[in-house]
């Protein structure tokens, strides 16, 4: 298929479409291809593409096809650019540049902002999820993560309320899982059906490594391509649920470029108005996500779930909101945190439930606890306590919320932990005392 641009198309024409490209799924080919590519040299276009994939193994076993497809969409966006180029000038005007009037505002203005008519967000729940929000659910390993994200997936598809957030109108949703096995993922969609009264919820539709053959990282060129395709034969989606990020990503999550190359991604589903739900798990400390921040930087919103004492319940959790975009004085019930339970086949919610204080602050709280009931002084007068009594205290505390972690985790977030409140006491030895500080530094330490 021919590309219809040439060398006599004014330079925004060819600025527009490479945005277009860059932010497209065309940007990780070599950057001579788009120079061939206006001037529709195909064969050498291809042998450029070919050697930019190389690198992959999966892309070369799907080049040809992949860049076929490619091909085509790249010439369907430049007549698309070209066509409403042309729809909004006359005939003979100067498209190069956007005309000043005088007295007309730059549209980088704030006053052209402020006249730009947006349509409002499209929610699916709550105001929680939307067409174009893009959530992290963050937790530790078995506090139920994927109950939680599948409850939560059947509400938007039936177009119900779930716990304290309110339903709209059914909508279609894809649950990509990428580590159940295809039996615990049938039993868990038999036990939601259940709690929802036995309504299945048509517009919900399960992707599931376990079940799909060569399913490629959600991370690579292939794997995008792949969620696109199935995405295309659903007729379109309204929200994605990714679960999880450990098992659909390839790499380590330590480092930063197995979400990196998934970025671009993320956010032209968002540009498509495509909601998405990415469920991550955390490491040692349960305070943040696994791995890098740069994740969350790029999301509308971060759930946190925390362990909370609930032993009547199947499931519990404490949800909090440490980032909320989308927060306003109107809808700042929906991120308040919340004590989430689902006991007796009932998901409940336990609203107005304290934040948890993070790891630095409960050790801080720990040590002065300790220092001022332990009775112990040192040789310049200070009272102290020693450094075992103060991890024992922290192990203690902590299994209250999580009996079945192992002491060794629990004494590794303990150095952590201390490791942040460095300045804040003296040691020596095994004897630990407080520094003197003013309210200001002690408030910042909570």
């Amino acid at each position: 298929m021919p590309l219809d641009v040439g060398t006599e198309r004014p330079p925004p024409i060819e600025a527009e479409l490479r945005e277009k490209i860059r932010t497209g799924r065309y940007g990780i080919a070599h950057p001579a291809l788009l120079a061939l590519l206006f001037r529709e040299r195909w064969s050498e276009a291809d042998a450029v593409a070919s050697e930019a994939f190389e690198y992959d193994a999966v892309h070369e076993e799907k080049r040809d096809d992949t860049w076929q497809r490619w091909r085509d969409g790249l010439a369907e966006d430049a007549a698309g650019v070209w066509r409403s180029r042309e729809a909004k000038a006359p005939d003979g005007m100067d498209t190069s540049a956007a005309a000043e009037e005088p007295g007309s505002a730059n549209p980088l203005s704030v006053a052209s902002w402020l006249a730009r008519d947006l349509p409002p967000p499209d929610f699916l729940l709550g105001e929680l999820f939307s067409t174009t929000s893009r959530v992290e659910l963050i937790g530790p390993t078995g506090l139920g993560k994927t109950m939680f994200a599948l409850a939560a997936a059947f509400a938007i598809a039936l177009g119900r309320g779930f716990l304290h957030w309110r339903g709209g109108k059914p909508r279609r949703v894809l649950y990509i899982d990428g580590e159940m096995p295809s039996r615990l993922i049938k039993a868990r969609l038999q036990d939601e059906v259940r709690r929802w009264g036995g309504v299945v919820p048509e517009p919900l539709f399960v992707l599931a490594r376990d079940a799909t053959e060569q399913m490629p990282p959600l991370n690579t060129l292939a794997g995008q391509d792949f969620v696109e395709q199935k995405i295309k034969q659903l007729g379109g989606v309204d929200f994605i649920v990714f679960d999880n990020m450990q098992s659909l990503l390839a790499g380590s999550m330590r480092d930063e470029e197995a979400w990196r190359a998934t970025q671009g991604w993320v956010l032209r589903l968002t540009q498509r108005h495509i909601g998405q739900l990415w469920v991550h798990h955390t490491g040692h400390n349960e305070d943040h996500g696994y791995g890098p921040k740069m994740i969350e930087w790029s999301l509308s919103t971060t759930m946190l779930m925390g362990r909370v004492a609930r032993p009547e319940a199947d499931v519990a959790f404490r949800l909090e909101f440490p980032k909320a975009r989308e927060r306003t004085p109107d809808n700042r019930a929906d991120f308040e945190p919340v004590v989430v339970t689902l006991a007796g086949d009932t998901w409940n919610a336990e609203r107005g439930a304290p934040r948890r204080p993070p790891g630095r602050a409960r050790a801080f709280t720990l040590l002065c606890d300790l220092v001022e009931s332990g009775g112990l002084m040192n040789k310049a007068g200070k009272k102290v306590t020693t450094m075992d009594t103060w991890q024992g205290a922290w192990i203690e505390a902590e299994r209250a919320t999580n009996p079945d972690a192992k002491e060794e985790s629990l004494a590794r977030t303990f150095r952590r932990a201390t490791k942040d409140l460095e300045g804040m006491f003296e040691q020596e030895g095994q004897l630990v005392w407080l520094i003197e500080r003013s309210p200001d530094v002690l408030n910042e330490a909570m």
